[in-house]
């Protein structure tokens, strides 16, 4: 039987812990996102807007260029964030004066490289590991799955990678390895 329920929620991530006043440096709040589920629809507009960076860049290119492909990463990442931001809070502005949700504010949080990357690692990449699960075969018992590999049985530390050391011996000389030809019997004698 298949179970369905309904959607999650939306929920809220916390981006950055609460740093207290120290010093000179006055207290900053958390900053949290409120992230909606990652759809199938938002799922379609991450990938076009990959796809518009490897189309731009042509095919050829696109084959074995390694930062051409983080960079379409980077583009699901940044439209499955955007797509997914509902609010925020502890976001402000120069002044320090809370800055309001915003499309274009989000754009300029996502230009932060650090906000950007904690944002990747708490929002998009748990999906895409439970995406990736589900695309998986099941763990067998006697394979190389999770339950297959017990910690008990691994390996404490890697094998010795050094070659042994020269024999300085000479090989032996050995018979042939032919077997001797055998005489054939005459034909009807």
């Amino acid at each position: 039987m298949h179970v369905v329920a309904p959607p999650p929620g939306p929920e809220w991530i916390t981006l950055l812990e609460a740093v207290p006043a120290e010093g000179d440096e006055p207290a900053r709040p958390a900053l949290r996102i409120e992230f909606a589920p990652i759809t199938r629809a938002m799922r379609r507009r991450a990938h076009t807007a990959a796809r518009k960076i490897l189309i731009a860049a042509g095919a050829d290119a696109a084959a074995g260029d390694l930062d051409l492909l983080a960079d379409a990463g980077d583009a699901i990442s940044v439209e499955l964030i955007r797509l997914g931001a509902r609010n925020w809070d502890g976001v402000g502005d120069q002044d320090g004066n809370p800055l309001p949700f915003t499309p274009e504010a989000m754009d300029w949080l996502l230009a932060d490289d650090r906000l950007f990357e904690l944002a990747d690692e708490k929002y998009v990449k748990p999906w895409a590991d439970r995406e990736a699960e589900k695309n998986g075969s099941p763990a067998s018992p006697s394979g190389t799955g999770e339950a297959g590999t017990q910690a008990a049985d691994i390996a404490g530390s890697a094998a010795d990678t050094e070659p042994p050391p020269p024999n300085d011996a000479t090989d032996a000389p050995t018979a042939s390895k032919s077997p001797a030809p055998r005489r054939r019997k005459k034909s009807g004698s």
